[in-house]
């Protein structure tokens, strides 16, 4: 990789469904938020420097960053969605949302054995990403906006980025 090229953009079926592959048999190692976005991290711990400041930073092998519509849920159930953004814990603790308290719970059964495994990915032809878990988990993420803004975000740390819609 040209270190000055530090994401793409595609709109091919193909190469979002391709870039996405790499998850398969990675571990689902933390869920949580940045910038209103949601956040699932998968694979293992790494570190290196980061391309825009040059800082030293720690994150997982992979992400995805969710700026429209998603869902974690476990057979059947949502466990957590990105309404719950707007679902406040109560007065005793109103910076806190459901999103945050349920995303804490699951880090925390996330990092014990047995590990939630990636089993598959699809991607539809409208740019909707499922990733099927192990445990009966699953990750969905619905493109809800015609408009051609990022959508959502691959990344592979300290390296290419893919992004939906390409813009």
């Amino acid at each position: 990789m040209r270190a000055d090229i530090w994401w793409m953009q595609v709109n091919r079926h193909s190469d979002l469904t391709e870039a996405l592959q790499v998850l398969v048999g990675k571990r689902l190692s933390g869920v949580g938020q940045a910038a209103g976005m949601g956040v699932f991290e998968f694979g293992e711990p790494t570190t290196g420097l980061d391309g825009v400041s040059g800082q030293k930073v720690q994150g997982s092998e992979y992400a995805i960053h969710v700026q429209c519509a998603f869902r974690l849920a476990r057979n059947g159930f949502v466990v957590r969605g990105s309404d719950d953004y707007r679902w406040s814990k109560g007065p005793d603790d109103s910076m806190r949302t459901m999103f945050d308290l349920r995303a804490e719970a699951i880090d925390q059964s996330l990092a014990k054995p047995p590990y939630t495994l990636v089993d598959e990915v699809a991607v539809s032809s409208v740019g909707d990403v499922r990733v099927g878990l192990s445990g009966g988990l699953e990750i969905g993420v619905f493109v809800n906006s015609s408009r051609p803004t990022e959508q959502w975000r691959f990344l592979c740390r300290f390296g290419d980025h893919t992004v939906f819609p390409a813009t």
